[in-house]
């Protein structure tokens, strides 16, 4: 189904929210250990050159719940379309933009097939993630959100940009 390993992966938000849940419980579905432990823990995992980046995921994240901080990894994709993960709490939050898929309709990105997105004119993961926090716990904190989502709004890619390849 997909051809491109950087990006349009074309699923729904439960699909996606699927998605952090197997990473969130260890790689196992159900009684089933779909994705080994040691990947899924070296996959979200801080890499030594970048405190806040591991394999495709956005990590050294935490909030604040019921007075002790829970940790949160984080897949950001094109225009804040992101999958939010916090094990401890067995919780996944999505947040998806608007989309178009253009091209004859078929979910596979070859040819002419994309989507089109469209993001959020500004975007504050804090702010995005407090309500939902506090709906567990009315003392909760997502403001730790605020310093990493800066670092990795500068180093977004728009997959959709022609490469600039070095010779």
């Amino acid at each position: 189904l997909f051809r491109s390993t950087y990006c349009c992966i074309d699923a729904s938000s439960r699909d996606f929210a699927r998605f952090g849940l197997l990473f969130g419980r260890g790689g196992s579905w159900g009684s089933r250990q779909v994705v080994s432990r040691e990947w899924v823990t070296e996959a979200t995992t801080p890499q030594e050159a970048s405190p806040f980046y591991a394999l495709q995921w956005w990590t050294d994240l935490s909030a604040t719940v019921a007075g002790k901080p829970v940790r949160a990894f984080v897949a950001r994709g094109l225009h804040t379309q992101n999958i939010y993960v916090f094990p401890e709490l067995d919780l996944v939050v999505v947040r998806n933009g608007t989309y178009t898929r253009l091209g004859d309709g078929e979910p596979v990105r070859v040819g002419s097939n994309y989507l089109s997105t469209l993001g959020p004119a500004t975007w504050e993961d804090d702010q995005f993630l407090e309500p939902i926090l506090k709906s567990l716990d009315p003392t909760a904190d997502a403001s730790p959100f605020a310093a990493p989502a800066a670092f990795a709004a500068t180093q977004m890619v728009d997959p959709m940009a022609p490469l600039a390849l070095e010779p």
